[in-house]
């Protein structure tokens, strides 16, 4: 996971390894609705970036 700042630069990544904070980000990747050739909008900036990877 990174931190966007302000100026749209980004802090160190870190990697988040506890159960229970992947369970919260597994939960809310599986609530996100894909929507194939939908060009996706934004109300505002990332405030994170996040990339997950799963070894289930």
């Amino acid at each position: 996971m990174e931190v966007v700042k302000a100026d749209e630069s980004y802090e160190g990544a870190f990697m988040i390894k506890d159960e229970e904070t992947v369970d919260v980000f597994r939960k809310a990747f599986n609530q996100v609705k894909r929507e194939p050739n939908v060009e996706p909008k934004m109300a505002r900036k990332e405030d994170v970036q996040l990339y997950f990877s799963s070894t289930m």
